[in-house]
């Protein structure tokens, strides 16, 4: 893992040293940059192959491409064959000159080629030209700013006012998505005038011509993209296999994360397969049964199974310390116990590397959300408006209740929206304000149908409407995850990776007849893996790595620090702390999302 960054049209020498410091924890052990009288590009470097002779900047071996790379190249040792019998020739043993030479022989193609995530930067030096990209699904961050005859780049957003080329302002339209969504989707960042890379996109920046092309090289909402290294009905398990092995390549030490689920448990299964030793797993506990699973792993022996209990006054602490660091409001909750786990496992000293299961729940149709969906697809034919309201009236007189996703609060939240129009449910289920508290809240200066815009199409655009509500898991819920995931690790100096965000595996479970089945989550899995997995887990309901937030949202020490001048709207803020507090609706989200928002702002503009 590493940051990556750089600039054109910037006069300050010493820029390119400020961008490297202020991201030092995303790749500590190295620094490097490239510049010439047109470019300044940087590297922190996070060694993970090829530690002696990986190191980056990386320059052609023609002298016309310069590279800067963050992320893992899963299958860089098939393409490296593969260019080799090209008599394409290699000075080292990473996948950073493997994609490198990839680009050089096979242009943007070469993007389609690539199982892995990365966020990458190539320099043409003979055409001035700056070369962008990220991932199919933007596991790693990648922002830019363009004004004029300047363009800056980078891992971590903010780093960018370290040029003073912009004025740093808020942007109002992202901040209703991040409400919306509990993150801010690409291409939107919480800054004006800074852009994210959108997954599957390729950015170019002419420096000549002083303007942007953009391309995207795979939209997955358009579904599977085979190609020479990516091929057709090819057995599960021997991709499966295949791609715990090379998600499993590393010259450190590795663990797994346990969360007691299927798919974590199907990793360590296999990971412990192609493992020499004893391989070494890792959960967090919590005393709160509701959001504890470490009672479903305390009998699994086969692995050196490491169980962490944290204090409250430690997830306090963490908190804060998260807070100081992001650069962007992160509104998944479970950022505190997957960072709070990562910083105890990095205190071992043993650990770099850490594979988790998520993308299991997307691929294969695992959240409890499908089948409300499924469902509402069928009331809704049914069911009289006047009637769901009258239901609506009455499910307002239940408590609500602050244990991890209880009955109360699914029922009540299923028929809240179920007037509404089917293509908005996923997103309206998702969000942590109802479409007429988002007006309140900005005083109707925000235009709710412009923030779901783009799900809103992606709904429209198939006719499979479950399929549909696959795709917008993928694009809009996925992507928070996976923001938490590489912040949490890399604020560890960590590298976090997923086998099921494999892009074999994604187009395995695209193209997959009968993947979804109602209230049978994960059918496929539990199917194909059933002489491996342990009934307990075929069988109990699906957890997430969930985080009691209350323990965060009614702390006085954190309240008190709360900036009031930087809430949105104060009122609407405390008349919401005090229904929740008083069970009467679960604004836990909202109240989380506000809350970390504010702690935020005040670092990032110094208050």
């Amino acid at each position: 893992m590493c940051a990556i960054f750089g600039y054109s049209g910037f006069k300050d020498a010493e820029l390119i040293k400020k961008m490297a410091e202020d991201q030092r924890f995303r790749g500590p052990d190295e620094f490097n940059h490239y510049s010439n009288e047109k470019v300044n590009i940087g590297n922190n470097r996070l060694s993970i192959i090829d530690v002696e002779k990986g190191n980056q900047p990386i320059i052609s071996e023609n002298n016309k491409f310069v590279i800067v790379f963050n992320g893992m190249i899963f299958n860089f040792k098939q393409i490296r064959n593969y260019l080799l019998e090209k008599k394409i020739t290699f000075k080292s043993k990473s996948d950073t000159e493997v994609l490198l030479n990839a680009y050089m022989y096979w242009g943007d193609k070469c993007f389609n080629y690539f199982d892995g995530m990365w966020a990458v930067c190539i320099f043409d030096i003979e055409k001035d030209i700056i070369i962008l990209s990220r991932d199919y699904l933007g596991q790693k961050p990648l922002y830019y700013f363009h004004s004029n005859e300047k363009f800056c780049f980078s891992s971590k957003s903010d780093s960018i006012f370290l040029s003073n080329a912009l004025e740093k302002k808020v942007n109002k339209e992202a901040l209703g998505q991040y409400l919306l969504y509990s993150h801010i989707p690409a291409p939107l960042s919480i800054y004006e005038n800074i852009k994210q890379v959108k997954p599957g996109e390729i950015i170019k920046y002419d420096i000549s011509e002083k303007k942007i092309i953009k391309q995207t090289f795979w939209d997955l909402t358009n579904g599977p993209d085979y190609n020479e290294f990516f091929k057709e009905n090819e057995d599960f398990q021997f991709i499966f296999e295949k791609k715990i092995k090379e998600f499993k390549t590393s010259d450190v030490g590795f663990g797994v994360l346990l969360s007691g689920g299927i798919d974590s448990y199907l990793i360590s299964k296999f990971v412990s397969k192609f493992s020499e030793k004893k391989i070494s797993t890792y959960t967090l506990g919590f005393d709160e049964k509701t959001f504890d699973e470490s009672k479903y792993i305390k009998n699994f022996k086969e692995w050196d199974t490491n169980i962490f209990n944290l204090t409250d006054e430690e997830y306090h602490d963490n908190f804060l310390e998260i807070i100081k660091k992001i650069d962007e409001p992160i509104g998944d909750c479970s950022i505190l116990p997957t960072y709070s786990l990562l910083k105890e496992i990095n205190k071992k000293k043993k650990t770099k590397v850490i594979i988790g299961g998520d993308g299991g729940d997307e691929n294969f149709f695992g959240y409890i959300i499908f089948d409300a969906y499924k469902i509402a697809l069928v009331l809704k034919k049914i069911l009289p408006k006047f009637f769901v309201n009258l239901i609506n009236k009455l499910l307002n007189f239940l408590p609500s209740s602050k244990q991890y996703m209880s009955t109360s609060f699914k029922v009540k939240k299923f028929f809240e929206y179920l007037n509404f129009s089917e293509n908005k449910l996923c997103q309206l289920w998702m969000s942590s304000l109802s479409p007429s508290e988002i007006k309140t809240l900005f005083n109707n200066k925000i235009d709710f149908e412009i923030l779901i815009k783009e799900s809103d199409e992606l709904f429209k655009k198939h006719k499979d409407k479950m399929k549909s509500s696959q795709f917008y898991f993928f694009r809009f819920y996925l992507s928070s995850v996976l923001s938490k995931v590489d912040k949490a690790s890399m604020f560890n100096s960590m590298e976090y990776r997923s086998p099921f965000l494999s892009k074999s595996i994604i187009n395995f479970a695209l193209d997959l007849k009968g993947n979804y089945s109602f209230l049978r989550k994960k059918i496929f899995l539990k199917k194909h893996f059933n002489k491996i997995l342990p009934k307990t887990l075929k069988y109990r309901p699906k957890h997430g790595f969930a985080f009691p937030k209350s323990k965060i949202i009614f702390n006085e020490k954190i309240l008190s620090k709360i900036d009031e001048n930087l809430l949105l709207n104060k009122e609407f803020f405390y008349e919401r702390l005090e229904n929740y507090k008083n069970n009467k609706k679960d604004y836990g989200q909202y109240l989380w999302n506000e809350i970390t928002l504010n702690f935020m702002l005040q670092n990032k503009f110094n208050v």
